[in-house]
């Protein structure tokens, strides 16, 4: 059994002298899982990742313009759309902004649980 997963036994109060040998396969199997599952989160997270920072470009070379970390914020779209209008009287603007702000914030999240 590999270091990193005896030493988490270790930190929780374990030894494989806990265990009897056929309960201590099992775990091992378990951490095993553990570890697969763990490896294959990471890589569905970094590409749900790159699939946003992705989309977040392709938005930002909208024909619109001002797109992104220049352009309107979410106060100001909002504070637009309590008067009935648009930012820069542009519906298409307001719809890419909105989408770009939005695959911000969802990204902000993720790097923040992972920090955490």
């Amino acid at each position: 059994m590999s270091d990193e997963r005896t030493q988490l036994l270790i930190n929780a109060g374990l030894t494989p002298n806990d265990f009897c040998p056929m309960c201590w396969s099992k775990v091992k199997r378990i951490l095993n899982q553990a570890k697969d599952g763990r490896k294959k989160f990471e890589y569905q997270n970094l590409k749900l990742r790159q699939s946003i920072e992705n989309a977040m470009e392709w938005l930002e070379t909208m024909p619109c313009g001002a797109i992104g970390e220049n352009g309107a914020t979410q106060k100001e779209l909002n504070e637009a759309a309590k008067k009935g209008e648009y930012f820069w009287d542009d519906e298409g603007y307001d719809i890419t902004q909105n989408a770009w702000l939005i695959l911000h914030r969802a990204l902000a999240e993720m790097e923040a649980r992972d920090d955490a």
